[in-house]
This record gives C-alpha cells, structure tokens and sequence, in this order.
C-alpha cells in the first residue's frame, strides 16, 4: 500500500478505516524503530550498508533510505573508506544535539 519512501505519513483516522489507520501507524512505528536501530548501531561504529542490512534483515536499498532520512532529520552521517571498504559513521553528534542540520560531508 505505501512505498518505502515515506517516512512520516498524517495519521487522519476520519480519513482511513480502523483497520487501515492501524496499519498506517505499525508500518510508521517499523520505519521509526529501524532508524533508531540505525543510530544505535552507527553509535557503536563502522557499518557498510550490506552489514546494516544484514543486522537488521532488510535490504540495502532499505538501508540507503534509512540514511537519507536520518541526515534530513539533521544527522550528520557520513561515508568514509574504513581500511578498503566503505562505511558510515556518524560524523558529529553534538550537531544533531545542539540542533542544528548536518548531512554528508
């Protein structure tokens, strides 16, 4: 029903039925708990975008949107060649904590 590209959808329950505003919420909630699952994991160090994908069991392409919607969100997470491989790290917390936007760098 909903691509993997939304990210925040209105929840209007005059809008939707009961059965569809619920599935509007869970499918908001997974989305919602796979970011801060990828924050969580960033927190702890270097993750290509196949070992997100793995520890979380969905796919890279997944995993890609997961980042762009976290550094809309302001944080700032970047790409860098981790000994010949690719990874994300999370560049500078305190910029998503004193409020101000980050993206890649």
């Amino acid at each position: 029903m909903f691509g993997e590209l939304v990210y925040h959808l209105p929840i209007d329950s005059t809008q939707e039925s009961a059965r569809g505003s619920v599935r509007v919420y869970k499918r908001s909630e997974q989305i919602e708990n796979r970011l801060r699952s990828v924050i969580r994991l960033l927190r702890k160090g270097h993750y290509s975008t196949p070992m997100l994908a793995s520890a979380l069991k969905v796919s890279k392409p997944t995993i890609s949107r997961c980042v762009l919607a976290l550094r809309e969100r302001g944080y700032s997470i970047r790409s860098v060649n981790n000994g010949g491989r690719w990874a994300y790290e999370i560049a500078d917390e305190r910029a998503k904590l004193h409020g101000s936007k980050g993206g890649a760098r």
